[in-house]
């Protein structure tokens, strides 16, 4: 379970690791299918397209780790099934995906044989072609660049999987040039975007051979809707490489796993405390902890009532053997404080920057609505994720909620949508797609 995808308008997760052999697990009732794909998806990049079916790039050639594939595979949740798109031009092994605001995806990082495939390209599902864009949009990232959409309809690269780190650049699709916002050189090993152009970074990054390196416990904010310089927060009570972040329908930052050092061949050192961060304090509050080690190879799912699967990694003696083919569900602490507040009605879709109606008996308690894009993670970076705080008001029956102003917030497609009340406590979400 090194990558896991949400299958929007479901709380059913697609995992897979290496080989073609992916799998759908019903967190309902703890079902697994086989959903096999077309080619060896290990290592690849993944995202959730505007019309709700994952993609899926890159991966292996032929099972032969670290050489990458060219190939593109869509699974559609609705009928269960997998289709070849286009192929990439460039081979590619550790890539990102990231959805844009017009709905196209952006293939950016990966390896072919060692050798970085600097030059970005770009996905037209509407013609199921890719596009290789100009030398001058090249980026030397090697390692699954952390890559968000930021308000201003630029992308920025926040942070990658490699260990040496890398600075702070924007991409402009007007110039097709990357411009550096903050060159240090920070390594971090996670990220999510907790705010719209506002990313949280956490940790370090890690990988087979750096057993020597030593985890940090240190966290930064980043944002781009101002400086765009990195800014130290609180730090972690445990230092975590190969940790998970995931954004929480209150707003709040939950890490999950991680270990001290990174050593794959033992699991001392392991954090098996989950750790909550406050946007409002810049503090960390440690929660429960998780049963089993997770940290190379694990990833974090927020599902639609609100709790969060925590599944894979690797266990201690550091090789396929010993890899958790377990998964837990953990339940963060705002299910513990009282009733939660329940969403009886809600429009499947709606325009941007439009009103909609939320049916709901809890309209005088609710203080916050939001929504969060369905999960895409692997590598311990979420390249689906996003939150976007809604404004709203009480009205008869309900509350009346204004959608997000463009594309640039919320790029098309699914997302769930929250109510949460003083308490903190969130509904179950209800899914909707903006457009």
């Amino acid at each position: 379970m090194q990558h896991a995808a949400l299958i929007p308008g479901t709380s059913s997760v697609l995992f897979f690791e290496d080989g073609a052999g992916a799998k759908i697990l019903d967190t309902n009732t703890g079902a697994i299918a086989n959903e096999p794909a077309g080619s060896n998806l290990f290592c690849a990049g993944q995202t959730i397209m505007a019309d709700g079916r994952v993609i899926v790039l890159g991966g292996d050639a032929a099972g032969d780790p670290h050489y990458g594939s060219v190939a593109t595979n869509i699974y559609n949740g609705g009928n269960n099934s997998w289709t070849p798109a286009a192929a990439m031009h460039a081979i590619r092994w550790y890539p990102t995906a990231t959805k844009l605001p017009d709905g196209r995806i952006l293939s950016t990082g990966g390896t072919a044989n060692g050798v970085v495939q600097q030059t970005p390209e770009i996905y037209n599902p509407a013609t199921n072609a890719w596009t290789l864009l100009p030398d001058s949009a090249d980026l030397p990232v090697p390692y699954y660049p952390f890559m968000f959409v930021i308000p201003d309809g630029r992308v920025v690269e926040a942070g990658s999987f490699d260990l040496g780190g890398q600075p702070v650049r924007v991409l402009s699709f007007s110039t097709l040039t990357w411009t550096t916002t903050d060159g240090r050189v920070i390594p971090a090993g996670s990220a999510t975007m907790y705010r719209p152009g506002k990313i949280l970074r956490a940790g370090t990054p890690g990988g087979p051979g750096t057993a020597g390196q030593v985890a940090s416990n240190a966290a930064w904010t980043l944002d781009m809707t101002g400086s765009g310089q990195l800014v130290q927060t609180g730090s972690m009570a445990f230092p975590r490489a190969w940790l998970n972040l995931t954004t929480l329908p209150d707003g709040n930052v939950l890490a999950t796993g991680g270990k001290r050092d990174h050593d794959l061949t033992n699991a001392n050192g392991a954090a098996y405390a989950a750790e909550e961060w406050s946007p409002a304090t810049g503090r960390w509050t440690t929660l429960a902890s998780n049963a089993v080690p997770r940290f190379y190879h694990s990833v974090a799912v927020l599902l639609p009532d609100g709790r969060v699967l925590v599944g894979g990694g690797w266990g201690g003696a550091g090789g396929d053997d010993d890899r958790q083919r377990t998964y837990e569900i953990f339940s963060p602490p705002y299910l513990f404080k009282g009733a939660r507040p329940s969403i009886w009605a809600a429009p499947g879709s709606a325009g941007y920057g439009s009103a909609f109606t939320i049916g709901t008996p809890d309209a005088s308690r609710i203080t916050s609505v939001a929504i969060t894009a369905p999960a895409g993670v692997t590598h311990n970076f979420d390249e689906n994720n996003r939150f976007v705080p809604l404004s709203f008001s009480v009205v008869p029956g309900g509350l009346q909620v204004i959608a997000p102003p463009g594309p640039t917030y919320a790029p098309p497609g699914p997302y769930m949508l929250w109510i949460v009340d003083g308490n903190g406590v969130p509904s179950v979400a209800r899914w909707i797609s903006f457009s």
